[in-house]
């Protein structure tokens, strides 16, 4: 898995830019009436690499949500403690995540 690291305090203007886009896009997607088309188009601009049949529970938030890529048949529940990663039907704990 490839690992991103975020500099907060020394940003570009575009930078910038694009996370006041995601933080707008996020806003309303949680906002917006599920299994609609504004919602799948608002969940496709927050997340552009979501496969088929995935399924992103809100609300939720997130940072540089372009640099997450999903598979297929992927339920994203964010009621889950921190740094902690879940899977199955129904979600079972699987391990804790280190930093």
């Amino acid at each position: 898995m490839e690992e991103f690291r975020i500099d907060c305090l020394h940003q570009t203007e575009e930078e910038l830019g694009v996370a006041k886009e995601l933080r707008q896009n996020i806003f309303r997607l949680n906002h917006t009436m599920p299994d609609t088309e504004e919602y799948r188009e608002l969940l496709h601009k927050v997340f552009p690499h979501l496969g088929e049949n995935c399924r992103i529970e809100t609300p939720f938030s997130g940072v540089r949500t372009a640099n997450v890529k999903f598979g297929r048949n992927v339920i994203v529940m964010h009621n889950v403690e921190p740094n902690t990663l879940v899977a199955g039907n129904p979600a079972k704990f699987i391990r804790k995540i280190k930093s």
